[in-house]
């Protein structure tokens, strides 16, 4: 599938809003996602097996993107610089339709923020989400049916106050 005479810059603009919204999803925080999103495309760099089809690509994105938020989350560096700071709700938007949505996720916890957004989102379908993630395919319907529970209760809570 890779072409030679496909540039870094195609390969980063094809995925580069996946790989972003993956890590911010997990982190939170806007540097912390450009920090990810930038390592995530280095190791791309460092990779020297061609990948089977842009779906394989696609898969290999999103799975390195959740890997390295999942590094930066766990690191020691990270923890003490969270617990410096209130964990502000910095919402990136991307496009006007998703910032409603992500406030909205912003509330649930990351496993559910992950399933929901790789599979309203991005469109991956339960299989997918599973092999990405590493989880069984029960667990992801599982999350699914809980985050969709909470987000219901959370968008009838924000109608109630208006």
């Amino acid at each position: 599938m890779e072409d030679p005479d496909q540039s870094f810059e195609q390969v980063f603009e094809r995925n580069i809003r996946s790989v972003y919204r993956a890590c911010y999803l997990r982190l939170r925080h806007k540097q912390d996602a450009e920090d990810a999103a930038q390592a995530v495309f280095l190791s791309y760099l460092a990779r020297k097996r061609p990948f089977e089809n842009e779906r394989h690509e696609r898969a290999w994105f999103l799975r390195a993107a959740h890997d390295r938020a999942v590094d930066i989350q766990r690191s020691a560096w990270h923890r003490r610089r969270s617990a410096g700071r209130a964990q502000e709700q910095e919402l990136v938007s991307l496009d006007e339709g998703e910032m409603e949505a992500q406030s909205m996720l912003a509330a649930l916890p990351p496993s559910l923020r992950e399933v929901l957004a790789l599979y309203y989102i991005e469109g991956l379908s339960v299989s997918q989400i599973a092999k990405t993630l590493r989880r069984t395919q029960s667990t992801v319907r599982a999350q699914l049916t809980k985050g969709r529970k909470r987000l219901k209760l959370e968008w009838e809570r924000e109608n109630e106050c208006e």
